[in-house]
């Protein structure tokens, strides 16, 4: 967090309002000062960006927990919709889906790294997303993600990925609903392959002219990123 408020033009900052004591958490909020941006805390809220709306889902009060005190966000982007739960473990997933109203949604950042305790029936039944993203360490030593995790989220039809075996996973969405998804494989994890685009959505229509970027599908991606879709189904982009 320090990079990044030290790198990047923050203008809100939101975190769970929970004091730690560790010498990176001070660090973060010396960070937040200086970056003069401005401090919100996990309170019910819509946040507008654009045409985007983040709807912040305030952890519940008095939780004693960090876990369970975590701020849940759920982003909406025209038909398009991703919760992101951070470490919430059972306590707070139920919390939210009997105080907030939780919507199906296209893309589920899976709770607690994958863990048992951050996964339940009833919240993939609410959510029942296409994508479930797991972030988690490679080798971490609490074990993570649950192998029974992973096949509730694929049972209930979701495509899973994982950041110790996809890398970075970016979601580019449209709009209309349609997406694809970016896996950019680090070097070490397998130095013989390159980062890729994998589209998890038919390409329907032809998207717009790519002035940026290059076209992939129905969606513009980054140059740095190789587009793997079948042949003919990719806009023509300027260079």
């Amino acid at each position: 967090m320090t990079s990044v408020l030290g790198g990047t033009v923050v203008r809100f900052y939101l975190d769970n309002g929970l004091p730690h004591t560790t010498a990176m958490y001070q660090r973060t909020i010396q960070a937040v000062t200086a970056s003069g941006a401005q401090y919100l805390r996990p309170t019910a809220r819509t946040i507008t960006l654009g045409t985007a709306r983040l709807r912040v889902l305030p952890p519940p009060a008095n939780s004693g927990s960090q876990n369970n005190s975590s701020v849940g966000i759920l982003i909406q982007y025209g038909e398009f919709r991703a919760v992101l739960t951070g470490d919430s473990e059972l306590p707070e997933l139920q919390y939210w889906l009997e105080h907030d109203s939780i919507p199906p949604v296209t893309v589920v950042k899976v709770a607690h790294h994958g863990s048992r305790n951050g996964t339940s029936p009833e919240w993939i039944e609410a959510t029942r997303p296409q994508v479930a993203v797991i972030s988690v360490g490679r080798r971490n030593s609490y074990g993570h993600p649950s192998t029974a995790v992973i096949e509730a989220w694929e049972g209930a039809g979701a495509t899973v990925y994982r950041t110790d075996r996809d890398g970075a996973v970016i979601v580019q969405a449209n709009r209309d609903g349609s997406y694809v998804v970016l896996k950019e494989t680090p070097g070490l994890t397998d130095p013989g392959r390159k980062p890729g685009v994998e589209q998890t959505q038919p390409a329907g229509a032809c998207c717009r002219t790519c002035t940026t970027g290059k076209a992939c599908g129905n969606s513009c991606i980054s140059r740095r990123y190789q587009c793997r879709q079948p042949p003919g189904c990719a806009c023509d982009a300027k260079q």
